[in-house]
């Protein structure tokens, strides 16, 4: 779908107020949406790499903002740890880029634009991009009326803060402490006449409650139990990365998702261990599933006599687990310093490992070794949960006899 001509308007001549430059992230306003909603404005841009105006749409979506902010768990944490919060951002976006950043589709929308209306675009970061952040999925253009027309709206609310940040100057707008409790922002209410200035109290930060399963198969449960149970002692994680994958068949653009992972180091022989889980978001049937593999895991290489955790979240993932099978788990707060840098450590070479894009290349690479080990532990019915973008790429690679040709065998059967 072709962006609005009001909303390229809107977004031009936001553009030109260069608001970026007077602002800094945490110096935010809000907006009367027309479907009823508070939408929060977040202007990007002073560092003067990325530029861009973020619409938060309600008070729930705002709180994924509140994650940005927030300080984090571990001290200096993975690039895995770094980068999640970026991956849980539920935005729309108006951002001005390149020419050549922008998608085919994109590109020739907003030259048609500009052609109509005898409007000439150069430099560096002139051309609006609209896209649409959802947690843990990945990014796409705007092409819903609605979120069309409340991005517009926001870059018109924009347009009026601008107007009086020159007239006042930039001191009436407070910094915000996203999440601290009574943060008052400028409130912008569309009328006739204008806009209408009031204040508005940012919503409180909700408290995050990590899911927290059992062993539900109640014959791995006594498989487990039956187990030689070793000495270990290991140190697990849950992470979520970005993978991009590129599809056999040209054709088709790659693939991305963002894939949940317990990531492992064992205490003393600093051997490690990645079960991942291949599906977006992490409620209580994704967090099962993952408990799932890691019981399969823990039948190959034994049950460990102890487990240490290093957050909150990680620590109700495994609790239910370590109950089941007697396994002495140590939560957060009992984490060493060397326990967390072996752990940091580990994630920071995944990370790398993963963001080094060979396509497909060497079948060996690190998306490819990630499906291997999900499709090695997950039965027949976690496979077929898996969204039908990730099946056409998992079919694609059968076709070929990949992964081995005994998994593109049980891909196959699994789709018919």
């Amino acid at each position: 779908m072709m962006p609005s001509p009001t909303l390229y308007e809107a977004a031009l001549a936001f553009r030109k107020t260069k608001l970026w430059d007077n602002l800094q992230e945490d110096q935010m306003f809000a907006v009367a949406l027309s479907n009823g909603d508070i939408g929060y404005c977040c202007v990007i841009g002073s560092a003067g790499e990325h530029l861009a105006l973020a619409l938060y749409p309600n008070d729930q979506s705002v709180q994924s903002l509140y994650r940005l902010f927030q300080p984090p768990v571990l001290p200096c944490p993975s690039i895995l740890h770094q980068q999640e919060a970026l991956f849980y951002q539920n935005c729309i976006q108006c951002s001005f880029e390149s020419m050549g950043d922008l998608s085919t589709e994109e590109a020739a929308a907003l030259r048609a634009y500009t052609k109509a209306n005898h409007i000439a675009l150069r430099g560096k970061n002139a051309c609006p991009q609209f896209t649409k952040f959802v947690t843990a999925h990945p990014f796409f253009p705007v092409d819903d009326p609605q979120d069309e027309a409340l991005l517009t709206e926001a870059l018109q609310a924009g347009l009026a803060v601008a107007q009086r940040v020159r007239e006042e100057g930039r001191c009436w707008l407070d910094i915000v402490q996203p999440g601290e409790a009574g943060q008052v922002i400028p409130l912008l209410t569309p009328t006739v006449k204008g806009f209408q200035w009031s204040f508005h109290t940012m919503p409180p930060m909700q408290p995050v409650e990590h899911p927290s399963p059992s062993l539900t198969d109640e014959l791995l449960v006594k498989r487990l139990r039956q187990a030689k149970k070793s000495r270990a002692h290991w140190i697990f994680d849950v992470a979520i990365t970005l993978v991009e994958t590129d599809y056999p068949d040209a054709s088709h653009a790659p693939y991305t998702y963002f894939p949940y992972l317990l990531l492992g180091v064992n205490r003393s022989t600093q051997e490690t261990a990645m079960i991942p889980e291949m599906t977006a978001g992490y409620g209580l049937e994704q967090a099962g599933r993952l408990l799932t593999a890691l019981g399969r895991w823990m039948l190959e290489r034994g049950v460990p006599a102890q487990i240490t955790v290093c957050d909150d979240r990680t620590y109700a993932l495994l609790r239910g687990l370590a109950d089941q099978l007697g396994i002495r788990l140590h939560p957060a707060d009992k984490a060493g310093a060397a326990e967390i840098d072996l752990l940091r450590d580990a994630e920071d070479a995944l990370a790398e490992r993963v963001n080094e894009t060979d396509g497909m290349e060497d079948d060996l690479d690190a998306e490819l070794d990630m499906l291997v080990d999900f499709l090695r532990t997950a039965d027949d019915n976690q496979l077929r949960t898996m969204p039908d973008t990730l099946w056409d790429y998992l079919v694609a690679l059968a076709q070929s006899g990949l992964p081995t040709p005994e998994l593109a065998q049980r891909i196959l059967r699994l789709r018919r």
